[in-house]
């Protein structure tokens, strides 16, 4: 729905019709098959509709923002893209969901979610100009030309930035 549809535009116009066919299956109207489906899982298992909007949130995120300036950011977009479905998994298997339980959810969710991105950097850059190397994770000045560089090259351009690259991940 984003990511694949070839323009930004066209990706969001999809995202906000999944939405709105999440909207309707949350009202108990499902028209799309998945939303069908997902109608009857939301209802057997009490599932929240947040984490779902969230994710949503976090795809539209990545129509918008193809880079982050700190470390807070990136854990923020992660909050959306990345926790909601440790939430959901929790609720499908019927947990109590204690607010220690949800903390150490996310900390893993967010955890995969970053070994994730570091390691598609390659096919971030390349493929959809993203980076999810916070600014604030490094004090080198061409950083990020350097990154692109390597990506392109397959290799790092220079020993220097190998291990400079090495020391952010």
């Amino acid at each position: 729905l984003s990511d694949e549809s070839g323009s930004q535009d066209l990706a969001l116009e999809r995202l906000a019709w999944w939405r709105e066919e999440l909207i309707a299956c949350i009202a108990g109207d499902p028209r799309h098959p998945v939303f069908v489906a997902l109608g009857s899982v939301i209802t057997q298992h009490g599932l929240d509709s947040a984490p779902f909007h969230h994710l949503l949130d976090a795809f539209q995120q990545d129509q918008r923002v193809s880079r982050y300036a700190t470390w807070d950011e990136l854990l923020g977009y992660c909050r959306g893209s990345a926790d909601p479905v440790g939430r959901l998994v929790l609720q499908l298997a019927g947990s109590s969901m204690d607010q220690e339980q949800l903390k150490m959810s996310d900390a893993v969710c967010t955890g995969l979610q970053l070994a994730n991105h570091w390691q598609d950097v390659r096919r971030d850059i390349l493929e959809r100009d993203r980076i999810y190397i916070p600014h604030d994770m490094t004090d080198q000045p061409d950083f990020e030309s350097r990154l692109v560089q390597t990506a392109t090259n397959g290799h790092a351009p220079d020993r220097e930035f190998l291990e400079i690259y090495r020391g952010v991940m």
